[in-house]
């Protein structure tokens, strides 16, 4: 003989599977995030790069939560398809920076620089639609502002991925931004003027890059 079970905890049960279920789906990032850094220690190296780009505790945490790794060069052409050469968020999320000698400040402005650019791009993913459309709008008027160093760089990416890159350009090239803009890039760098700095050091090395005549 079935017991019959008590229509009010039947509807309970179904209650608590549909929040559970509803949780999971809001709250899927924070979860995987949870199980992530149970166990992630960032390297000395790495570390170093989020300090050096004057990160906060939330631009660090989006930083390590890609497993951030140096690479050399002839990997870095392997694991970053498309236009960069120096660094990439790929699918994982996992980053990828080249590479640089320790004793060489320039390489590892570059390296603070790249850092910093991928970090941003884990931002804007997170961000909401409705946030997304809002520093969209404000970072265009930095691009249009910042003449056509910029806009040529972007014109590199397809065009769906020039939102996502403007993001990331201005944030970590650009210093002279609006207070809104300040606003939002405050809440990842403790010291955004650290990786601005860091980028004034590497422009020499960006362009004997680009013609393929670094030593």
């Amino acid at each position: 003989m079935n017991a019959k079970v008590n229509p009010l905890v039947a509807t309970a049960l179904i209650g608590v599977t549909l929040l559970a279920g509803w949780w999971a789906i809001v709250y899927k990032e924070s979860l995987k995030d949870w199980f992530f850094f149970r166990s992630y220690e960032p390297s000395f190296e790495v570390e170093s790069l989020a300090e050096r780009a004057g990160m906060n505790e939330l631009g660090q945490r989006l930083f390590y939560r890609a497993d951030p790794e140096l690479v050399s060069q002839s990997e870095i052409g392997d694991l970053c398809i498309g236009v960069d050469n120096i660094g990439c968020l790929v699918t994982g999320p996992k980053i990828y920076v080249l590479a640089y000698d320790s004793q060489d400040d320039t390489e590892r402005d570059l390296a603070t620089v790249t850092s910093a650019h991928e970090m941003l791009h884990m931002a804007y993913f997170r961000l909401s639609d409705d946030e997304r459309e809002y520093v969209d709008e404000l970072v265009a008027a930095e691009v249009t502002k910042a003449g056509k160093e910029i806009e040529r760089e972007l014109e590199l990416y397809d065009e769906l991925e020039r939102a996502d890159e403007a993001h990331s350009i201005v944030g970590t090239e650009v210093g002279n931004v609006s207070a809104a803009l300040i606003a939002h890039y405050a809440q990842y760098f403790e010291n955004r003027s650290d990786v601005l700095q860091a980028h004034s050091g590497t422009k020499g090395l960006l362009r004997c890059r680009a013609r393929g005549a670094c030593r």
